[in-house]
């Protein structure tokens, strides 16, 4: 995906939040791959749908912490606009709110209902919240189970012969990816599971692919058994030739950064079969080669689908993210979503570092975005707030704040943002939006997987606005 992990078409440098085709870094892709701490606390963090780094929550305190950050998680409930309360992670890793035997039964006559995961890092001094606030209705429950860090891993061994002088194979597995251009092996690792690898062949690094092998539902375990392995060979008599350039039109006003075209497989691998380059031909096409068949005419492939994703430029620190799903390779036109209105809004009521949104209600949203990323008094704060659009209720315009946790029982003073000493902050203001069938299960997809798994037709955008200010400048 776009400049999400090393691409061999393309020299987009990575950065430490994900990586950018733009100046600011693009910060709204995945939910994990922000670096929230070392990977076996992780977990949680991503739940809530937040693709960013996270932070804290914090107060009007202007104390300095008395002594330097320690670890420790910490979650917290809020039932509508009740109390916030301290809870611990069910044993069944499911975090129910339609359930009266649980402890986070929502009561609420609207359903409405806040949950928050705090991590703080005592080797990196760094405090890491992500708050959601929603609905029954839109999310009923939500299952961390698959965000949890697993001790055991299962290895995937690829080895690939036939690539002749000049050719490039592209390996894929999940949101993984390596290139060869010889004769060789390869290793991945992986939670044991089920996965499928695509290996494709084309001439250069700067051409299209020409043909593919694909292996659906490999079952992978754990250690000790070896893990799997499998060759490929690269000569095309052994692989599918893809078919003949397909051009995608990007119908937009604003500028195109980025662009790709996926085969997204039944299990979630992403392999690459097109992208835009801005120096080589139209900047508002990309170029493509897709399977010579339908993917309903084949039971491994009839759950796979093209997913074009485009990153677009239509103000200074702005950026459209936009994703749509396609079942039959061929030319094709999208018409991605316009900007965003979104601002910074100062909570006045807990301290000007705790930012909120004000915004127009944003036509097919599902939710909005706040980030911000502070540090102070030797501390890192990195926080995020995602707000569904039931929790809101909104009819033409729309505001809210990130949580004040300063008085839940269990928080520590030391996780929450001094009001003096801060350093340089920046932050985002987003809105997550799709087509009528998209909902906030595509979200979880997106963090998840890098790629929501939109349905032919279907489209989901995140459009994303950049604040910043140095040092003690207010909002």
């Amino acid at each position: 995906m776009i400049s999400n992990h090393p691409h061999p078409k393309r020299a987009n440098a990575n950065s430490s939040f994900g990586a950018s085709a733009t100046s600011h870094g693009n910060i709204w892709r995945r939910g994990c791959f922000w670096g929230l701490g070392p990977s076996g606390t992780v977990f949680f963090l991503c739940l809530f749908v937040l693709f960013l780094t996270g932070g804290c929550g914090g107060s009007d305190s202007s104390t300095s912490p008395a002594d330097v950050l320690t670890d420790a998680e910490w979650f917290g409930f809020r039932d509508g606009d009740g109390q916030w309360q301290e809870i611990q992670t069910p044993e069944t890793q499911i975090f129910r709110f339609d359930d009266t035997t649980t402890g986070t039964y929502v009561t609420n006559s609207e359903g409405r209902y806040s949950l928050v995961a705090l991590h703080a890092d005592a080797s990196s001094q760094q405090v890491t919240l992500l708050a959601l606030q929603s609905t029954v209705d839109e999310s009923p429950e939500l299952n961390i189970s698959s965000f949890l860090s697993d001790d055991e891993s299962a290895d995937l061994g690829v080895t690939i012969s036939g690539i002749d002088y000049g050719y490039l194979a592209n390996i894929f597995v999940a949101d993984e990816e390596t290139g060869m251009s010889m004769d060789g092996s390869t290793m991945f690792s992986f939670d044991p599971g089920t996965y499928d690898l695509v290996v494709t062949r084309s001439e250069d690094y700067t051409a299209l692919p020409t043909h593919l092998f694909a292996r659906h539902d490999m079952e992978l375990q754990a250690e000790p058994t070896g893990g799997q392995s499998i060759d490929v060979s690269l000569d095309p008599v052994d692989l599918i030739q893809l078919s003949d350039q397909y051009t995608i039109s990007v119908d937009s006003v604003h500028k195109l950064d980025d662009g790709e075209v996926y085969l997204l497989t039944a299990n979630g691998t992403m392999a690459s079969l097109g992208y835009t380059s801005i120096s080589s031909g139209d900047p508002k096409e990309l170029y493509y080669k897709g399977l010579p068949f339908a993917f309903t005419s084949d039971v491994d492939w009839q759950e796979d689908l093209y997913i074009v994703e485009l990153s677009l430029e239509p103000i200074e620190d702005s950026t459209i993210y936009y994703f749509q799903g396609f079942d039959m390779a061929g030319n094709l036109t999208v018409t991605p979503p316009g900007v965003f209105d979104g601002t910074l809004a100062t909570d006045t009521s807990t301290g000007y570092l705790l930012p909120g949104l004000v915004a127009n209600a944003y036509a097919g949203a599902i939710g909005y975005t706040v980030q911000y990323e502070v540090s102070g008094n030797g501390i890192n704060y990195v926080t995020a707030c995602y707000t569904t659009k039931g929790w809101l209720d909104e009819l033409s315009e729309i505001e809210f704040f990130m949580p004040a946790l300063h008085e839940a029982d269990g928080w520590d003073t030391k996780w929450s943002i001094p009001e003096s000493g801060t350093m340089d902050w920046e932050a985002y203001v987003s809105v997550q939006a799709g087509s009528n069938d998209v909902t906030f299960a595509n979200l979880i997809e997106w963090v998840l997987m890098d790629t929501p798994r939109v349905d032919n037709g279907s489209w989901f955008a995140s459009i994303a606005n950049w604040f910043g200010g140095g040092s003690g400048e207010p909002l």
